[in-house]
């Protein structure tokens, strides 16, 4: 329109310029003609009349114009709203699960498919009304992720300076998929033209940090650093500092760095976190969604297990064992099944691997066994929990001689005990 518009005013600009060169040679001509002057002056009248109508032609083109843009820009504004209605809709089964956390806290009882350590914590501290959610194109393929947090400070004051992202979810085939996870001792934090700074700890010894991005396929993410600390012999007395892009936590595949502490540990205060404009999940409003089933998503665990202090007396009834040797470290678990199981383990966990998302691979090895255990009848099993990294857990196997293994793992902010559940 606008190009159309421009061809219309130079084409009145030139007939207005023939108009005026003919005019003024008539009128240099025939100056003393009484009725040649006349004509000369109708013709400048009617060159101020073409003045007044292309005013008016330019006012109602403009007019025109914007009238347009201003539909254009509706229509733009429409559509965006509705596309964002339908990323909302796709996420649903997160939302809605996130929205039922924060008004009604954890159920033990309830299946939750897309719940993470972090937000985990987060509701189990009472500090879920401050969890929000953001759509962003973290990978620039034009369907934005789902991310999960809240704005916090890094070193505990009031001030917020990071954005703690507990969970993303992408889009696959239509469905969400958890993209990745964050909590307490293994956390990702906002920095800003779409990367992620990354810090976790697997015990005094094993700390990382690094910065990663969301690959082109959506699928995982990427590091451009990952730094971390390892053993560099045999006593596991001396650490060393080592660096590679890969997201592997294996000094052998890496780079080791001839730096002092201070020097490496200077690299990490060196990254700056953002925060995020979060939509509070409090003000989301839930849509109701058709109830379907992934293979990949969590299965409800069919026994419980809770620190035995806080539960146990001299009346309660139990198979007590011990596990670990006895010790002032060692601290008892209650294992209860709500339905009867087959096939009781409890199981000792050691890191075979962690891949570029910070997921631990496990190898476990069976310490304890019970053909089945009732729901009248607990297990109460005396066990020792080192470090950071999960190295118990408990497995059974269920009607359909399906087994599962669930990870025994404690909050690095006030200690509780909770479980989840590792895909075999």
């Amino acid at each position: 329109m606008r190009k159309f518009y421009k061809s219309i005013s130079r084409g009145l600009t030139l007939s207005l310029m023939m108009c005026s060169l003919a005019a003024c040679g008539s009128s240099v001509s025939v100056s003393d003609n009484s009725d040649n002057q006349r004509k000369t002056t109708e013709v400048v009248t009617d060159e101020a009349t073409t003045e007044e109508e292309t005013e008016a032609t330019t006012e109602a083109t403009t007019e025109k114009d914007t009238e347009e843009e201003t539909t254009e820009k509706n229509d733009e504004t429409e559509s965006s709203s509705d596309d964002t209605d339908k990323i909302v809709k796709a996420y649903a089964p997160v939302l809605n699960e996130m929205y039922s956390l924060v008004q009604d806290g954890y159920d033990d009882s309830r299946e939750y498919n897309y719940n993470s350590s972090g937000i985990m914590e987060e509701v189990s501290y009472g500090n879920s009304e401050r969890l929000g959610y953001i759509l962003m194109d973290l990978n620039g393929d034009a369907s934005p992720e789902l991310l999960v947090g809240k704005n916090g400070s890094l070193d505990g004051s009031e001030t917020d300076d990071a954005a703690f992202i507990y969970a993303a979810y992408s889009l696959k085939d239509g469905n969400p998929v958890t993209i990745l996870e964050g909590w307490s001792r293994s956390s990702y934090y906002w920095l800003g033209e779409n990367q992620f700074y990354f810090s976790g700890s697997g015990g005094a010894m094993y700390s990382a940090f690094g910065q990663c991005h969301l690959s082109d396929d959506g699928e995982a993410f990427v590091w451009d650093d990952f730094y971390f600390t390892d053993t560099k012999d045999e006593s596991e007395t001396e650490v060393g500092f080592f660096h590679n892009k890969s997201g592997n936590w294996e000094a052998s595949e890496s780079e080791e760095l001839n730096i002092s502490s201070d020097d490496f540990w200077a690299k990490s205060e060196a990254y700056e976190t953002k925060v995020l404009d979060w939509i509070p999940l409090s003000d989301y409003t839930p849509v109701e969604v058709s109830d379907t089933s992934s293979e990949d998503q969590n299965t409800e665990s069919e026994v419980t297990a809770v620190w035995a202090d806080d539960v146990v007396d001299e009346s309660t009834g139990y198979i007590g064992i011990e596990i670990a040797d006895p010790s002032e470290y060692t601290t008892h678990v209650l294992f209860s099944a709500k339905n009867e199981v087959k096939n009781f383990r409890i199981v000792e966990l050691s890191v075979k691997n962690i891949d570029n998302d910070g997921n631990i691979e496990f190898l476990y090895e069976e310490r304890y066994s019970l053909d089945t255990l009732t729901t009248d009848l607990p297990v109460c099993a005396g066990l020792v929990f080192p470090g950071d990294t999960p190295s118990n857990g408990f497995m059974y196997t269920d009607n359909d001689g399906n087994d599962h293994l669930f990870v025994l793992d404690v909050s690095g902010k006030d200690g509780s005990l909770y479980i989840w559940e590792y895909e075999l």
